[in-house]
């Protein structure tokens, strides 16, 4: 059993080739992409591409995660592991990386006193080992894949992207397990857009800070944003606790109206520690980054937040962000959600396993999604 969802990894074998483009069940997802006229030096553009390898012992990383994850495995039970312990159970063959990187200078004709300029230039490595970043001009990934990219827009939102819809395909002897970021139409919300004139704020009738505090016994914390856990008789402090949200799609929020919020309620000011990412409320959308930000600091009164922001929904980029993020918060609140058929099968197969990479190094994360 999957955390995401059940995957059934299908490989499309097409004279000697693996084809790693999974068709996206909801056709109309992808009409609703048009491309845009190629501009004057389109094909100069630098464009980065993910690749995924094969990782080792995924059975053994989801038999740690569920172990570690059962509050009855006295054994197991947050016994968490490390980046450097995480990295040596899964990380792929040397040779397969080898391989891609062979592959990759041979399509380019790349010589061979060229190599060692090209490949600090290009290739990347995620800090597990597991996914390649690869930059190359927009001319030379359509060379390398025989494709054609184009500028996309999105009819309804207005959304752009740099991508193709034609499928790509990959030698059956190149250990290549996914590719992100070339034929991706990930799905898209609709922008509302809302004034930042709202100087006073009418107080809710039905749910407040208050009625929730008091509901659910929320901790307190002190004034270095340490939790008061009350046991008993018994007060635990956890020192220095933080927490995160996730905000995708240009969904963000201005600063003035989470102090406005809580003015209003009484709270603590609190403002958003960090932002890993971009907030630009003037060029995005506002209500969903400023719902976010208002409660959990509400819920996690006092607590330092931070948020993540990233322009598509893409959950494997957001918790690789997340777990390569020095002093993260090991606490996520993930208001935000798809359906399923909308990706790639190869796509859900890579969210399953970072999810369980999260697991295991102590992150949780928390989502909530309810409009449909």
């Amino acid at each position: 059993m999957k955390l995401f969802c059940l995957v059934i990894f299908v490989l499309l074998m097409i004279n000697g080739y693996l084809s790693v483009y999974s068709t996206y069940e909801n056709k109309n997802e992808l009409k609703e992409w048009i491309s845009k006229e190629r501009i004057e030096g389109f094909g100069k553009i630098d464009h980065t591409f993910r690749i995924g390898l094969f990782q080792r012992n995924l059975d053994s990383l989801e038999e740690l995660f569920y172990k570690i994850s059962d509050p009855l495995n006295e054994k197991y039970f947050r016994k968490y592991i490390d980046q450097e312990k995480l990295t040596e159970m899964i990380k792929p063959n040397e040779e397969d990386e080898l391989k891609i990187r062979d592959f990759i200078r041979s399509k380019l004709n790349i010589p061979e006193e060229g190599k060692e300029i090209f490949d600090r230039n290009v290739f990347h490595l995620y800090i597990n080992k597991d996914y390649m970043f690869v930059t190359l001009p927009i001319s030379q990934i359509e060379k390398l894949f025989a494709i054609e990219m184009n500028i996309y827009i999105h009819i309804k939102n207005g959304r752009t992207i740099i991508a193709t819809k034609d499928e790509v395909h990959i030698p059956s002897n190149i250990p290549i397990k996914s590719i992100s970021n070339i034929n991706d139409f990930l799905p898209n919300s609709i922008r509302k857009y809302l004034s930042n004139n709202i100087k006073v704020l009418d107080k809710g009738e039905d749910i407040t800070p208050e009625i929730l505090t008091q509901l659910y016994g929320l901790n307190k914390t002190d004034s270095n944003g340490n939790i008061m856990i009350v046991r008993g008789s018994r007060v635990e402090n956890v020192p220095q606790a933080s927490q995160a949200v996730a905000e995708f799609q240009e969904a963000y929020f201005y600063p003035s109206d989470l102090t406005l919020f809580q003015n209003t309620y009484g709270l603590p000011l609190l403002n958003v520690s960090n932002i890993i990412g971009i907030n630009a409320p003037n060029y995005g959308y506002l209500g969903e980054a400023s719902l976010d930000v208002e409660w959990i600091t509400t819920v996690g009164s006092n607590i330092t937040t931070w948020d993540f922001s990233f322009s598509q929904f893409d959950m494997v980029n957001w918790a690789m962000n997340v777990t390569s993020t020095p002093n993260a918060p090991l606490v996520h609140s993930v208001s935000w959600g798809g359906n399923e058929k909308d990706y790639k099968l190869d796509y859900l197969d890579d969210s399953n396993t970072e999810f369980q990479k999260m697991g295991v190094l102590g992150f949780s994360i928390f989502v909530a999604r309810f409009f449909f």
